[in-house]
């Protein structure tokens, strides 16, 4: 009986001294963990050899202090480190180190972009161009190139002859696209039709279509300069949009007081 209990005795120490060991194993791998995510994050910038850091007691976010001169940060930012460096610090810099900043500061090299960026960049540039009224060959100009390559290296700007044809002509496209696309679902539409003699003594005529909810569609702008604004013009022009779009689409026709629109009418 008595080496029987012993066994017990043995086996229930065992059992126990397994399940302490197990526990602390647990506890310790689980401190590691959370001492490797404290220390989580981004590595520091190169800038941070040059400065002494400060422990603000704000966690992962540290002060910094200049080695060249007495200039504080409350939390190191590494793009206003490079500036101080680069720029402002009164202390002895090394000059390699004074260039170096300035490049990584103000010239940050970058890959060329790829062809869907760029795209979408060149977009968004003729649409600024045609809704400003700017020259196409404003955009010819080197400070214009150099404006571009301070935001993003890898971009290359378009020239005045791209802009003004093919990334011009695609973007409209896209345009006729999407409109269309729009006024194939509408109804209770009203066409609106103006005419105007442009400073070149142009002939220009706009047909808009105003679509329930009130969003305007500029259709078209057509020059006639070479055609007789006749009533029966005017009623052909008129007929093509509403049957480009569909007639039963439509509720209502706006022109002007002219009188060869009111004739057609």
């Amino acid at each position: 009986m008595e080496y029987a209990a012993n066994n017990e005795y043995t086996e229930y120490a065992t059992n126990n001294d397994d399940r302490i060991s197990n526990d602390l194993v647990s506890e310790t791998a689980s401190s590691i963990q959370i001492e490797s995510s404290n220390n989580s994050g981004r590595p520091p910038a190169d800038v941070w050899e040059e400065f002494n850091t400060i422990n603000n007691g704000a966690g992962k976010h540290k002060g910094a202090s200049c080695r060249y001169c007495n200039q504080k940060w409350s939390r190191g930012r590494a793009h206003e480190m490079k500036s101080h460096l680069a720029l402002k610090c009164k202390g002895n810099v090394p000059r390699e180190i004074r260039l170096k900043l300035f490049v990584d500061a103000y010239y940050d090299v970058k890959e060329a972009i790829n062809k869907a960026k760029e795209k979408r960049a060149n977009q968004s540039l003729i649409k600024w161009i045609v809704y400003s009224g700017i020259s196409f060959s404003a955009f010819d100009n080197p400070y214009f190139e150099d404006y571009t390559k301070a935001l993003n290296l890898g971009y290359n700007p378009p020239k005045r002859s791209a802009l003004a044809t093919s990334i011009l002509d695609a973007e409209a496209a896209n345009i006729i696209i999407k409109m269309d696309k729009e006024l194939s679902k509408a109804k209770n539409l009203t066409l609106c039709i103006d005419s105007w003699c442009s400073p070149l003594k142009h002939s220009i005529y706009a047909f808009v279509i105003i679509a329930s909810e009130r969003k305007q569609y500029v259709y078209s702008l057509r020059d006639f300069s070479k055609f007789t604004h006749s009533a029966k013009f005017n009623a052909e022009k008129i007929i093509e949009v509403l049957e480009s779009i569909g007639l039963k689409k439509f509720t209502a026709i706006v022109f002007d007081a002219e009188s060869s629109m009111m004739v057609a009418k």
